[in-house]
């Protein structure tokens, strides 16, 4: 009897799950043929040739002008504008000066950079001076350790004398 309810309860579950199943899908197909289709229809255009004379009819179009290149522009370093010589929209050419940066950071981060430059030198010096001293100081140990080995083959200082001069 447990046993036929079970299955009985196991395909209502089973049944209940399909007829969602199916719902779902109809009511997304439902959504997706609802939904608006992507883009927009191309309007055609003609284009006339430019001619001197009087315009009989007007026609008002609205339309969107691109620019044929697009430039961005953008400084290597952060600064003021001090003065900006073109507005947006206006012509310019190649060799064109387009605006004036306050100079004064400019100048201060060039006095740091010397700054800088002028510290690392002195620490390149510092290190030359260590690594002179230190090839004198390796140079003199050494010649210890061969005075004190040939005054210990000699008889003249322990060896253990010679051994910590060379150790």
């Amino acid at each position: 009897m447990k046993k036929t309810i079970r299955t009985f309860l196991f395909l209502i579950v089973i049944v209940l799950l399909i007829v969602s199943a199916v719902f779902l899908v109809r009511h997304k197909k439902h959504q997706l043929a609802q939904a608006p289709v992507y883009g927009i229809k191309p309007v055609p255009v003609r284009a006339e040739t430019a001619r001197k004379g009087n315009m009989l009819t007007k026609i008002d179009y609205l339309a969107v002008v691109e620019p044929i290149r697009v430039a961005n522009i953008s400084a290597r370093l952060t600064s003021t504008v001090e003065k900006v010589f073109y507005d947006e929209g206006d012509k310019v050419t190649t060799s064109d000066e387009l605006i004036t940066l306050d100079a004064r950071a400019i100048k201060d981060d060039i006095t740091s950079l010397q700054a800088t430059i002028s510290q690392t030198r002195s620490h390149l010096i510092a290190n030359d001076a260590i690594i002179k001293s230190l090839q004198h100081s390796f140079a003199y140990w050494t010649r210890e350790a061969k005075r004190d080995k040939t005054l210990a083959e000699k008889g003249d200082i322990p060896g253990a004398a010679a051994e910590a001069t060379a150790g």
